[in-house]
């Protein structure tokens, strides 16, 4: 059975809802509905798009998060329930106050999963991974050698070219990333807030004008599926953001990944994780944080 569905509008339309359904209404036409129990995301491409509070207050009840995106397809502002999870008071507290040490075993753990999930990716593509792999076992305590940077300098160019570099105001392969990014963004967001977990308060990531901090930090060890569908579709067409493309890189919901041993769609293992991580909160053990792995 395949996850909730993701409803990406990047035209002119009113969203508004009727009987616990969503409904897209363009030209004074309903040309799509869908209950919210169904809904995983709404992505919102437009300036001329409108949407009705009662549309929104669903939306929140069933902790489907909405994103307004630029004309870069960059997040620009979410709107999700921070509320879902009747620990949230008590899991915030131990947010603050984690301690250093927990803290940079968390990031080192997240680091070293990324690294590997990048060398996975190179091998599925056909790529050199040799020096990739290399670097994953040499990430330390909250990664002081910057084993990152590293890996992500010699990604890129393994995985799209010696030319590309990753700049989320370049239009392209970048555009691509930004708006699969987006997608991966929302659905680890909305995990961790029906964890009880508040995703400003991030591990890794601090930015006062950044309200998902800790999303982006979970969202680190499953980035490479999203660079996998980027490369899938430019070996197909041209780097371009279309409805074709959209559609492909949507897929990402419904990826297999392993956690804890066992397989599930990638929401289901972001719970899985967001919850592993608010019981490491609470018990301050790394080892009950479980990450995701790429099968």
């Amino acid at each position: 059975m395949l996850v909730n569905r993701i409803v990406e509008v990047s035209n002119p339309a009113y969203l508004k809802t009727s009987n616990k359904q969503l409904l897209v209404e363009k030209d004074d036409q309903i040309v799509g509905s869908i209950p919210f129990e169904d809904l995983h995301a709404i992505i919102l491409c437009n300036p001329q798009i409108t949407v009705s509070i009662a549309a929104l207050q669903l939306s929140l009840e069933h902790n489907v998060p909405v994103i307004v995106c630029n004309e870069k397809h960059l997040p620009t502002g979410f709107l999700h329930a921070p509320l879902t999870n009747s620990l949230h008071s008590k899991l915030i507290r131990f947010q603050a106050e984690i301690k250093a040490p927990l803290r940079k075993q968390l990031w080192k753990k997240i680091v070293a999963t990324k690294v590997e999930h990048q060398a996975i990716a190179l091998k599925k593509c056909e790529k050199n991974a040799e020096l990739i792999e290399g670097l994953q076992t040499q990430v330390r305590s909250g990664d002081p050698d910057n084993i990152e940077a590293q890996a992500a300098s010699i990604y890129w160019r393994e995985l799209f070219g010696s030319d590309f570099r990753r700049n989320p105001d370049l239009e392209g392969i970048n555009s691509l990333l930004n708006y699969g990014y987006a997608v991966l963004r929302a659905s680890t967001a909305r995990a961790l807030a029906g964890s009880g977990l508040n995703t400003t308060l991030g591990i890794f990531h601090h930015n006062q004008y950044n309200h998902f901090c800790l999303a982006d930090d979970l969202m680190e060890m499953a980035r490479p599926l999203v660079d996998l569908k980027v490369f899938e579709i430019i070996k197909k067409q041209q780097p371009k953001i279309t409805s074709r493309t959209k559609k492909k890189l949507l897929e990402i919901i419904n990826a297999e990944v392993i956690i804890a041993g066992a397989k599930y769609y990638l929401p289901h293992a972001l719970q899985r994780c967001s919850k592993s991580l608010a019981d490491c909160l609470v018990d301050g053990n790394v080892d009950t944080f479980k990450t995701i792995q790429m099968s």
